[in-house]
């Protein structure tokens, strides 16, 4: 027999796979945990008790989903947009933005309920755009009370290519204002409503070429040059200076001609009515040339790329002063310092078109995008950089590239970037990947966060979410209502799951905005739960991580351990109101500092406490616990796997602690680490900070696992856990 002590002195690496728990060979094994449920793990290495989450609001309508979306407007004031029931509504400073005490404000919005995982949004300043598979929307912001919402009114674009068919042409009725166009073939529907056309001239050598110092113009007298037309407005010697603006007059020149901008070889139009497959109503954009319009005929035009026939964009991305907007394999890119202008010309700001063609001929289909530098985006089955022709080089028309190199594939959502890189969900929405991307060697680097705990996504991931401080967690909310988290600091090597159960409680979706004195994220939900037998969908936001109000006598002042809560603060009652959204649950009470019994709330929402108290939470009780691996060591015998193991003691080195319990394996018998005696009334919990050497009892046994639990309102942190183990070995 021989005594050791176990140390474990960090949890880094969080819950781990079943399929690793014989694995006492690997480092993550020393720091990692067999269990871990409503505890996070600290970048310290530590864990510490998740926060309770506060009751903001019920939906709009409870019986259906919400979508949430962070608004991040200045550096103290951010929102939370919760879209539900065709409405939006306003979320800020923890609470609702309101045009009157009681009344939400509200704005009406076109998407079902149906439509509202689909929204992809890009954010500039005060104005949000959205992509969702429908006509592209914009919000803007005015003031707290004054939010809008229209169609994303793109301009001269985007197209597909230019038809080639010489038998299928189209004219017009003038070249400018309101007019009718008509094809000599079926190609119109209702759904081009809206869409934008571009009519090219039926014959590029009707209008000769720019010549310089050309005299005897005429006024009206066209020329061409780089693809523009222009027409005299006044003189008759070109003189040296070609012409190359693209609106307006110019001259060229002291006495020489003034040229006008006609049309840069084609015109755009809006169709604005449907008649028949073969005629339309159109406003002019920008000048038609001459030779489309009817008697004439071109069969030099260009459909529209996004309209109810065609499509629509799905992802919508912010990259270089321009937005990307994807669907399928294409992406556009508008004019850059332009978020409107799809036209694509020869100038170094054009808007680019460009399509993701895989070298093996898969269907390319992307599932999101992402600015990391240059535009980085994963479809099903590929990950993908977007650039220039250099590393650092504005894309052009010229020089844009689609580089393939990942081959893990994705399913749709929204990406985090993180230090170093992007955090995507895999397609089996099973998996979570973090791809580093080098831009220099267009090279991918994609690793598995779940690699060491296969388990934790089996609910099937529908978002991340970085909640960046304090601890650097990314959330991701499962198919099954069910909450996990990772704690990822590749530079110091953490990387630790954690799972979080809430009783009665299944998350749906989620947002993070910066907290209005930006020293952390907060992290906002929408929570179903079945309250009184009725299904009831909440807003919710996750209270700061525990932090003392005095550090040098810490108590249980400012704890809040307990979920869908709300608090109280003012005179000394017994008396509580409010609470209908629990009615008829058992509820965890901290008042002043001190838990209280757990007590039933009344159907009326109300709640009478066995004390007064000033300073009372109330919500349903947080479970957290933590299970070691089973403690092993290697002896100068050999490995004590297969031995008896006996502890007689562990060492329980805490932070900012009270409560909690602690058992061997699944033994009868849990030691309290909350000291007896009580509190004088009205005095607040202390908290501790020791390393407390803890007897434990339990029976020889060839597994030896030490599992801690806190189901109290007081917080708990957890820096280490060492026991002296009696090992004998394998016969």
């Amino acid at each position: 027999m021989s005594l050791a002590n176990v140390e474990r002195s960090t949890f880094a690496s969080g819950e781990l796979d079943k399929a690793l728990h014989a694995r006492v060979d690997l480092a993550r094994y020393q720091t990692g945990l067999k269990i871990c449920e409503n505890f996070v793990v600290m970048v310290e290495g530590g864990v510490t008790r998740r926060p309770g989450t506060r009751f903001v609001t019920p939906l709009r309508k409870e019986g259906e989903r919400s979508r949430l979306i962070g608004f991040e407007f200045s550096a103290d004031d951010n929102y939370v947009l919760v879209f539900n029931d065709g409405h939006m509504r306003v979320m800020r400073a923890g609470g609702v933005v309101e045009t009157a005490p009681g009344t939400p404000y509200e704005l009406a919005v076109p998407f079902l309920e149906a439509d509202l995982t689909k929204l992809r949004t890009a954010q500039s300043a005060d104005v949000i755009f959205v992509a969702w598979g429908g006509k592209p929307k914009v919000i803007k912001r005015f003031a707290h009370t004054n939010w809008t919402i229209g169609d994303y009114e793109n301009e001269r674009g985007p197209l597909e290519i230019q038809n080639v068919d010489r038998a299928k042409r189209i004219r017009a009725s003038a070249t400018s204002g309101d007019i009718t166009l008509e094809a000599d073939f079926d190609v119109f529907a209702a759904g081009h409503v809206g869409s934008i056309w571009r009519l090219d001239e039926s014959n590029v050598a009707n209008v000769p070429l720019f010549k310089t110092n050309e005299t005897g113009l005429t006024f009206g007298a066209l020329r061409r040059n780089k693809g523009n037309v222009y027409s005299v407005v006044s003189g008759s010697d070109a003189g040296p200076n070609t012409p190359q603006h693209d609106e307006g007059d110019v001259s060229s020149g002291n006495g020489n001609v003034v040229w006008r901008f006609v049309h840069g070889g084609g015109g755009f139009v809006r169709i604005t009515g449907f008649t028949d497959a073969r005629h339309v109503s159109a406003t002019v954009i920008s000048t038609l040339p001459g030779d489309v319009v009817a008697p004439n005929w071109t069969f030099r035009w260009h459909e529209p790329a996004w309209s109810d026939v065609k499509g629509w964009p799905t992802h919508v991305i912010l990259h270089d002063n321009r937005l990307v907007w994807a669907r399928g394999n294409r992406l556009w890119l508008t004019k850059i310092g332009d978020f409107y202008t799809f036209e694509i010309t020869d100038l170094d700001d054009s808007a680019v078109t460009t399509l993701l063609t895989s070298p093996d001929g898969k269907i390319v289909d992307i599932q999101w995008m992402m600015n990391a530098g240059v535009i980085v985006a994963g479809t099903r089955s590929s990950e993908w950089m977007v650039r220039g022709a250099d590393a650092f080089d504005t894309i052009t028309v010229s020089n844009v590239r689609a580089v393939p190199d990942g081959t893990e594939g994705s399913a749709s959502h929204t990406p985090q970037l993180v230090d170093g890189g992007v955090v995507f969900i895999g397609r089996s929405r099973r998996r979570l990947h973090f791809a580093q991307f080098d831009r220099v060697g267009e090279k991918i680097g994609v690793d598995e966060l779940t690699l060491y705990a296969r388990h934790i996504l089996k609910g099937g991931a529908i978002g991340v979410f970085y909640q960046r401080d304090p601890h650097r967690i990314l959330w991701i909310p499962q198919e099954n209502g069910e909450l996990v988290a990772i704690t990822f600091r590749p530079d110091q090597q953490v990387m630790g799951w954690h799972r979080h159960p809430m009783v009665n409680g299944a998350i749906e979706d989620m947002a993070i905005i910066p907290s209005g004195d930006a020293s952390t994220s907060e992290l906002w939900f929408t929570v179903r739960r079945t309250i009184k037998g009725e299904t009831r969908r909440y807003v919710e936001v996750m209270q700061p991580f525990f932090e003392p109000v005095d550090e040098v006598q810490p108590d249980a002042r400012a704890a809040w351990f307990v979920d869908s809560g709300l608090s109280y603060q003012g005179a000394a009652t017994t008396a509580l109101a409010g609470l209908d959204h629990l009615a008829g649950e058992m509820v965890s009470i901290i008042a002043d500092g001190v838990e209280h019994r757990q007590l039933v709330v009344g159907d009326d929402g109300t709640l009478t406490l066995d004390r007064p108290a000033a300073r009372i939470v109330v919500g349903l009780s947080v479970r957290s616990r933590v299970r070691t691996l089973k403690a092993e060591a290697n002896l100068q015998s050999g490995s004590t796997k297969g031995g008896t193991k006996r502890a007689s003691h562990v060492l329980i080195e805490r932070l900012h602690a009270a409560g909690g319990e602690i058992a061997i394996n699944d033994g009868d018998h849990w030691e309290p680490l909350l000291q007896g005696g009580g509190n004088p009334l009205g005095v607040p919990q202390p908290l501790v900070t020791d390393g407390r050497l803890t007897t434990l009892f339990g029976p020889p046994s060839d597994q030896l696992e030490f599992e801690l639990v806190c189901d109290s309102v007081y917080p708990f942190t957890l820096l280490g856990l060492t026991p002296w183990v009696d090992f004998t070995e394998a016969r």
